[in-house]
């Protein structure tokens, strides 16, 4: 609910977090599994009560331990759910997800909230060959039938990743920011990348019949791109349109604010 000046959107809970203690991973390797990490015991609780209440909910889950269990509670949280009420579940990060979890958020309606810069960290994941899951699966997530969208995880990332022209470079060549080419299954074209930034992000946010495309009624916030749709040749931005009108950005050099310190002279 809300507007341009105050909304209100899905309620955000972590079911892990980002470091080797918070993410809990199953791996099959070797016909061995290897379990490493452990999620939170508390997200579960608290993704009832936001759904009894009609909120919307999206949760933090990079391991496939905890996507395991993120899933169970939604389905779980179906059954408590509001009549007429549209759960839409959707999954923060999915680092790591197999052909079933896949299908199963499928199932649900459910979405994914994916970010491409994580591919600057995936050389070591490289390494790890399972014998189920796919690391940074965002191909098979498409395929799978999950409504995908990207986003920049501003300003949680450990790097800026607020252009989505550079965000659909890395995820359509499947690259970290040398260039070098981490999974090439999964790899998506480029304009299906710009549509996950674009109209995915406005389905996972909720606003999808408000913004997200060119169409009659909607928000006519849009840029204007000079080039092909090529992530070798990436295009730029000729032009920016907010609630359709074109916004000439000032070039010139902004005031300085602060404060001026002496100069130790030792």
């Amino acid at each position: 609910m809300g507007d341009e000046k105050l909304r209100v959107g899905p309620v955000k809970l972590f079911a892990d977090g980002a470091t080797a203690e918070t993410v809990a991973f199953s791996l099959k390797i070797g016909g061995q599994i290897i379990n490493s990490g452990k999620y939170r015991d508390d997200f579960e609780e608290m993704l009832f009560a936001a759904t009894e209440k009609g909120f919307r909910v999206c949760v933090h889950s990079f391991g496939n331990a905890t996507t395991d269990a993120v899933l169970t509670a939604f389905e779980n949280a179906a059954l408590r759910a509001p009549a007429g009420f549209e759960m839409r579940p959707r999954l923060e990060h999915v680092t790591l997800i197999n052909e079933l979890q896949i299908k199963r958020l499928a199932a649900m309606g459910g979405c994914a909230c994916i970010q491409p810069q994580f591919l600057s960290r995936a050389q070591n994941t490289k390494q790890v060959v399972l014998d189920d899951g796919k690391w940074y699966a965002y191909g098979d997530l498409v395929k799978g039938g999950v409504t995908v969208a990207s986003s920049s995880d501003d300003p949680g990332g450990f790097m800026d990743a607020r252009d989505p022209i550079q965000g659909s470079v890395m995820g359509s060549t499947m690259s970290d920011v040398a260039g070098n080419v981490i999974f090439p299954d999964q790899v998506l074209p480029f304009e299906q990348w710009l549509w996950m930034y674009i109209a995915g992000g406005a389905y996972a946010g909720g606003q999808e019949k408000e913004r997200g495309m060119l169409k009659k009624g909607m928000v006519a916030d849009l840029v204007v791109l000079e080039g092909g749709l090529d992530p070798k040749n990436p295009p730029i931005v000729a032009e920016t349109w907010v609630a359709g009108e074109r916004h000439i950005y000032d070039r010139v050099k902004p005031p300085i604010w602060g404060f001026v310190l002496n100069k130790n002279k030792n």
